[in-house]
Order: structure tokens, then C-alpha cells, then sequence
């Protein structure tokens, strides 16, 4: 209940800064154009009262509904994360993705990636086992080839 009306208070001094900007009385210009230049975003009951008492009880019940859809669409998306998607253009190239768990909701969206060529094996090892394949097959062509000499 308080994180919604929370929530609540923080979108009607949004939508209220908003409409503000547009006509503020005199009154309440300069508490207006403070809040709007704040970065951190922070305000105090006074101040939020200040700009519900400058309302009409129309305009504060119109906000009021709209500040509910508004809470009601951003709790819809939270609750139904869609999924990343990957197209892999390349096939034989092996590619890992990491995800971090995200705590913070409310936090802005940050991608990094990283990439790098995976290690291939060294050219003497590679030569190593197709010589010791190339053998194994020689050595299995032998046996069949003595085997039917010796039954034929």
C-alpha cells in the first residue's frame, strides 16, 4: 500500500510539474521551475501539497485517474518481461552469452559485449591427429585386407 502511494505521489508531481509549465500562477512559478531543475528528482510533502492545493479538485481527480493508468501499464510491463532474441549469422563460430540478474527495476537498460576469437588448436596438434587418424585408417584397411587373405 505505501509503495503505491508512492508511486501515486510521484506521478501526480510529475503530471503536475508538466501541466505547471504550460500556465503556473504566480504563486507557485518559481516552486515549479525549482523542481523541474532539480536532477535528483526529490521534493518535499510541503512542496507536493503546494502543488495539489494550486489544482482545482477537477484537475486533481483528472490527474489522479490519469496517474492510476499510468502506475496500472508500468506494473503490466514489469510483470511480463519478453524474452532477448539472438540471430547467430554465422555457423562454426561459438558464441556465449551472459546474462547478469538485474535488481533495480527501475534502472536504465545497459548492454556491454564483449568478443573475442575462440582458441584453435596449434598446427602441430592438428597435423598430430590427422597423421594418427590417416594411420588408424591404414592400420583397419590392413587387418580387413589379412583377414580375408587368410579366410579367402
Amino acid at each position: 500500500v505505501q509503495l503505491h502511494n508512492v508511486k501515486m505521489q510521484q506521478a501526480l508531481i510529475g503530471l503536475n510539474v508538466r501541466q505547471s509549465a504550460n500556465a503556473p500562477a504566480a504563486g507557485v512559478a518559481a516552486k515549479v521551475r525549482e523542481l523541474r531543475q532539480r536532477r535528483d528528482g526529490n521534493y518535499s510533502q510541503d512542496e507536493a501539497k503546494q502543488l495539489f492545493d494550486n489544482n482545482t479538485a477537477d484537475d486533481n481527480n483528472a490527474l489522479t485517474r490519469l496517474a492510476t493508468k499510468l502506475i496500472q501499464q508500468q506494473e503490466a510491463a514489469v510483470a511480463a518481461p519478453a524474452a532477448i532474441r539472438a540471430a547467430v549469422p554465422e555457423q562454426g563460430r561459438m558464441l556465449t552469452f551472459k546474462r547478469a540478474v538485474q535488481v533495480d527495476i527501475w534502472a536504465d537498460l545497459r548492454i556491454d559485449l564483449e568478443t573475442k576469437v575462440a582458441r584453435t588448436a596449434p598446427l602441430g596438434t592438428r597435423l598430430g591427429l590427422l597423421c594418427g587418424l590417416a594411420l588408424g585408417v591404414a592400420l583397419t584397411l590392413w587387418t580387413v585386407r589379412r583377414s580375408r587373405a587368410a579366410n579367402g
